[in-house]
């Protein structure tokens, strides 16, 4: 180990000394580096690194085109992937954790004065081998309040299931499980699902969140102007920290009054009171993030 770690600073002195480009293209041509910077560890420990070879200008014989990857000081020979990519299938060192690698092309130009043979080095890379990493979701989309698995290895504890940019309730079962249940948020689109802790997020695929049903009683309301009817709601899950707004309108504004609503934190639904004003006929349309709006018929009699 300790000579992994030494020929590691080796390779990082010789960039700093500025033996190594720091950049990724000349004047004619760009190397794209397609290597994820991390990669989960596999029990074969050969890991690809690839990177794409494109031309910006001028001529240059496709033919030439020599790939090399420089790993740790040490030159390996890159295989062409259509037309424009090139890969190394990697046999790490077993115990291996962390990789340093640059990419070293020579190709032919083209010009008036007939070819010229140049020559390529990219900046150093970081390749990470995680043992911790995401297999997948048990389920992909599913209401509110939905408990979902996620499978993988090398959870702890301290992870945190995300949802966009919000936060799951998230339980730890084991290092290969983690649970948590979708929470309220705007319904009828995907999320990108991450876990995170302190050593930063690793994807878990997305999540399609499809609208609950948001209960009431009464199903209608019925009243005399002049008094009111109470309205209990019920949701699908409990309120998150910051609880749920409740948007209440109607097509008959001028013939009743409602109060302005809020869910608390960790309850399930509140009660909510029309005043009847004037008769009339019509509806109640009570909105909530992550529920289908409920149309309540409403009579106001004299």
């Amino acid at each position: 180990m300790e000579g992994e770690k030494t020929a590691m600073r080796n390779f990082f002195a010789l960039a700093s000394l500025g033996l190594l480009c720091g950049c990724g293209h000349v004047s004619n041509v760009e190397i794209t580096n397609t290597t994820p910077r991390i990669l989960a560890a596999n029990a074969s420990e050969t890991y690809p690194i690839t990177m794409q070879f494109r031309v910006r200008s001028g001529e240059v014989e496709r033919s030439s085109i020599r790939a090399q990857v420089v790993v740790d000081g040490q030159a390996r020979k890159m295989e062409r992937d259509g037309s424009t990519g090139f890969f190394c299938e990697y046999g790490a060192p077993k115990g291996r954790n962390s990789v340093a690698y640059y990419f070293d092309v020579d190709y032919t130009q083209r010009g008036s004065d007939g070819t010229v043979k140049k020559n390529i080095k990219t900046r150093v890379y970081e390749l990470d081998l995680s043992n911790r990493y995401v297999l997948g979701l048990d389920t992909v989309r599913g209401i509110p309040g939905t408990c979902v698995t996620v499978m993988g290895r090398g959870f702890s504890g301290e992870d945190q299931v995300f949802l966009g940019d919000g936060p799951a309730e998230t339980h730890f079962e084991s290092p290969t499980t983690l649970k948590f249940f979708v929470p309220a948020i705007t319904a009828g689109r995907s999320y990108r699902v991450t876990i995170e802790d302190r050593l930063g997020p690793i994807p878990a695929g997305e999540f399609r969140v499809d609208p609950a049903l948001l209960n009431a009683s009464p199903r209608a309301v019925e009243l005399r102007a002049g008094r009111k009817a109470a309205v209990a709601l019920t949701t699908a899950m409990p309120a998150p920290s910051d609880g749920l707004d409740v948007n209440i309108t109607t097509d008959i504004p001028n013939a009743i009054e409602v109060e302005e609503r809020h869910i608390p934190e960790g309850h399930n639904g509140v009660s909510f009171d029309v005043k009847g004003i004037a008769p009339a006929t019509g509806s109640l349309y009570v909105a909530i993030d992550g529920h289908q709006t409920l149309t309540m018929p409403i009579v106001v009699r004299e």
